[in-house]
């Protein structure tokens, strides 16, 4: 009888590891399709961090070109704005010039009737109280 107890006892532990070896083969089975859609997920990760990548040298490589271009620009700019100070101070050189030659002009003919003025006055008396 105790082997039969002994044997009947190791059945119903046989039966619980077949019943606790197919709840494990239920969880490693779970366990592989996590693992392959984690593998997935990862894959699709690197590809997204690869395009990201990309498009951000691009960005960078777009903001240097561009970087460089507003420099030039404003070179050119500054350049263009001190040939037009040159041609500005110039051409306002030649008024101030072409100005006090007109002044001493005025300066000589105001002069001159002045001059005409007292002396038609001495010899043609103009008496207006008359």
């Amino acid at each position: 009888m105790a082997d039969r107890r002994d044997l009947e006892r190791i059945e119903d532990d046989v039966r619980k590891l077949q019943i606790q070896a197919a709840a494990a083969d239920t969880v490693v089975e779970r366990l592989d399709t996590t693992l392959d859609k984690i593998t997935e997920l990862s894959t699709s990760i690197q590809t997204m961090l690869v395009v990201h990548e990309r498009r951000f040298e691009d960005a960078e490589r777009q903001h240097e070109t561009i970087s460089r271009q507003m420099d030039q620009r404003a070179e050119a700019a500054d350049k263009e704005l001190n040939i037009l100070h040159k041609r500005i101070s110039s051409l306002e050189d030649k008024l101030d010039s072409r100005l006090r030659k007109i002044e001493i002009w005025q300066w000589i003919i105001v002069g001159g009737a002045t001059v005409v003025g007292f002396f038609l006055s001495r010899f043609f008396p103009i008496d207006l109280l008359k």
